[in-house]
């Protein structure tokens, strides 16, 4: 299950499964142009790593930059879950216009 924060973005909502997941990732290239991923600090345990990402994308010639969390959980090597704490209300302004 992957979460995404939901607060009315196109973007947000669960998502269970591997399938559902991956189209929710497939929207962003479709929506945003040159997204970039820069990861700013990565920490981890036995059950859970967090990411601290700095990340940016193109929308109608402008560029956006945002900062995310993402937190997945993995047992035994798997990712079972994940959590991506992003501002999906700018994501969700780049989109509408």
């Amino acid at each position: 299950m992957t979460h995404l924060a939901r607060s009315r973005s196109v973007f947000g909502g669960d998502f269970k499964g591997k399938e559902a997941a991956l189209g929710a990732i497939a929207r962003y290239p479709q929506m945003l142009q040159d997204i970039t991923l820069d990861f700013h600090d990565i920490v981890a345990n036995d059950k859970h790593v967090v990411a601290l990402v700095n990340s940016s994308f193109k929308r109608g010639g402008k560029r956006i930059r945002t900062r995310s969390s993402i937190s997945p959980h993995h047992d035994q090597a798997k990712a079972t879950e994940g959590w991506i704490i992003a501002d999906t209300e700018l994501a969700k302004t780049a989109v509408a216009g």
